[in-house]
Protein backbone atom coordinates (compact mmCIF):
# COMPACT_ATOMS: atom_id res chain seq x y z
CA UNK A 1 0.00 0.00 0.00
CA UNK A 2 1.48 3.09 -1.02
CA UNK A 3 -0.28 6.67 -0.07
CA UNK A 4 0.76 9.60 -2.06
CA UNK A 5 0.35 13.62 -2.05
CA UNK A 6 -1.12 14.93 -5.45
CA UNK A 7 -0.10 16.30 -7.47
CA UNK A 8 3.37 16.33 -6.00
CA UNK A 9 3.50 12.67 -6.11
CA UNK A 10 5.23 11.97 -3.14
CA UNK A 11 4.82 9.08 -0.89
CA UNK A 12 3.49 9.56 2.58
CA UNK A 13 3.38 6.39 3.67
CA UNK A 14 3.93 2.68 2.76
CA UNK A 15 3.13 -0.73 4.18
CA UNK A 16 4.42 -3.98 2.30
CA UNK A 17 1.60 -6.51 2.65
CA UNK A 18 1.95 -10.70 1.89
CA UNK A 19 -0.31 -13.58 1.15
CA UNK A 20 -3.33 -11.01 0.68
CA UNK A 21 -5.97 -12.30 -1.19
CA UNK A 22 -8.16 -9.74 -1.38
CA UNK A 23 -8.74 -5.95 -0.31
CA UNK A 24 -10.99 -2.85 -0.11
CA UNK A 25 -10.19 0.80 0.94
CA UNK A 26 -12.70 3.08 2.83
CA UNK A 27 -11.87 6.64 3.69
CA UNK A 28 -13.62 8.14 6.38
CA UNK A 29 -15.82 11.71 4.91
CA UNK A 30 -13.85 14.39 6.64
CA UNK A 31 -10.32 12.34 4.89
CA UNK A 32 -7.89 12.25 8.37
CA UNK A 33 -8.93 8.65 8.50
CA UNK A 34 -8.05 5.48 5.80
CA UNK A 35 -9.85 1.75 6.77
CA UNK A 36 -7.95 -1.14 4.78
CA UNK A 37 -9.51 -4.24 5.11
CA UNK A 38 -8.14 -7.34 3.56
CA UNK A 39 -8.51 -11.11 3.68
CA UNK A 40 -4.67 -12.99 4.06
CA UNK A 41 -4.78 -16.45 3.11
CA UNK A 42 -1.68 -18.62 4.85
CA UNK A 43 -1.57 -22.36 4.74
CA UNK A 44 -4.95 -22.49 4.04
CA UNK A 45 -6.12 -20.64 7.16
CA UNK A 46 -8.36 -17.12 6.37
CA UNK A 47 -7.53 -14.05 8.84
CA UNK A 48 -8.79 -10.65 8.20
CA UNK A 49 -6.91 -7.82 8.52
CA UNK A 50 -8.30 -3.97 9.50
CA UNK A 51 -5.51 -1.04 8.78
CA UNK A 52 -6.40 2.41 9.72
CA UNK A 53 -4.12 4.93 8.62
CA UNK A 54 -4.09 8.46 10.62
CA UNK A 55 -3.33 10.54 7.45
CA UNK A 56 -3.24 14.17 8.40
CA UNK A 57 -0.62 13.04 11.46
CA UNK A 58 2.75 13.77 11.24
CA UNK A 59 4.27 10.26 9.54
CA UNK A 60 1.09 8.46 9.00
CA UNK A 61 0.78 6.68 11.96
CA UNK A 62 -1.05 2.78 11.41
CA UNK A 63 -2.39 0.70 13.32
CA UNK A 64 -3.39 -2.84 12.61
CA UNK A 65 -5.96 -5.62 13.80
CA UNK A 66 -6.14 -9.26 12.83
CA UNK A 67 -9.11 -11.23 13.44
CA UNK A 68 -10.37 -14.38 12.80
CA UNK A 69 -14.14 -13.98 11.69
CA UNK A 70 -14.93 -12.23 8.30
CA UNK A 71 -15.31 -8.71 7.80
CA UNK A 72 -18.40 -8.07 5.65
CA UNK A 73 -18.74 -4.43 5.69
CA UNK A 74 -16.86 -1.12 7.25
CA UNK A 75 -18.19 2.31 8.00
CA UNK A 76 -17.11 5.39 9.14
CA UNK A 77 -19.84 7.98 10.61
CA UNK A 78 -20.16 10.67 8.50
CA UNK A 79 -18.33 13.27 11.10
CA UNK A 80 -16.17 12.27 13.60
CA UNK A 81 -13.40 8.93 14.33
CA UNK A 82 -15.85 6.25 15.50
CA UNK A 83 -16.71 3.70 12.48
CA UNK A 84 -18.40 -0.05 13.04
CA UNK A 85 -17.40 -3.16 11.30
CA UNK A 86 -20.05 -6.04 10.41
Amino acid sequence: IHLLKVPERDEISSRKLFDVTEGRMVWQNEGDYLCVHMVKLQTKKKSYVLMFFRVRDPGVPVEQIELSEPVLHVSWEPAGDRLVIL
